[in-house]
């Protein structure tokens, strides 16, 4: 009767450590040792859980290794080993937003821009197509640009899954054009006006004669 193997030590590792939602696969790996620090022989059985789901496999020359396809949540998740009787440690991984499948549609101002002033823009939510939200710290702009070609520029991060930012309304006498682009990904243009600049009403004009001071 074979004697089973005693596996006292394991190291497992998982690689890409991050992996883009719904376009990379994994690669999970393990190497077993047996007592006297050996690692174990052919033919171990070795269960990996992946993020709740089982692969079986069997060592070969002491490491065992499965691929996976993560499913397209981004978040961490875990990885560990169990063969023998023992477990692993857990390897951590992560599966990051689709940055590339972005749509950042500027949300269009509720009324006309006011000149010389700060305005506030934004973009709708910022998911990727499976619903997951663009990462917080994601570089972004914000351009208004003017009829003469000229533009406003601005460059917030993505916060809470959207962009906000505000924008001096300098020289853009007749409207304008807002575009958004995060991650390289452009939204379509959104037209906008501009108030019209308003004097102030006129006041009286009054002169006083100074006598000479000679």
């Amino acid at each position: 009767r074979q004697r089973q193997m005693c596996i006292r030590d394991s190291l497992t590792f998982v690689g890409p450590k991050s992996l883009t939602a719904g376009h990379e696969e994994g690669h999970a790996m393990a190497l077993l040792f047996d007592g006297a620090g050996n690692l174990v022989r052919d033919g171990e059985a070795v269960q990996f859980r992946i993020a709740g789901e089982t692969q079986t496999t069997q060592t070969t020359d002491g490491i065992a290794d499965v691929y996976f396809v993560p499913a397209p949540v981004a978040g961490e998740f875990e990885v560990g080993i169990s063969s023998g009787g023992s477990q692993s440690a857990r390897a951590i991984y992560r599966v990051t937003a689709d940055l590339d499948s972005l749509n950042p549609n500027v949300v269009a101002p509720s009324g006309d821009l006011k000149f010389e002033t700060f305005t506030e823009f934004q973009t709708e939510a910022l998911v990727d197509q499976f619903g997951n939200a663009a990462p917080s710290g994601t570089g972004a702009q914000i351009v208004l640009t003017h009829p003469d070609g000229r533009f406003s520029l601005s460059t917030p991060n993505v916060r809470n899954g959207m962009l906000n930012s505000n924008i001096l309304v300098r020289d853009v006498t007749k409207g304008g054009a807002l575009r958004a682009s995060v991650a390289g990904q452009k939204s379509s243009e959104t037209a906008v006006a501009v108030a019209p600049m308003q004097l102030a009403a006129p006041t009286g004009i009054r002169l006083r004669a100074i006598h000479s001071i000679k």
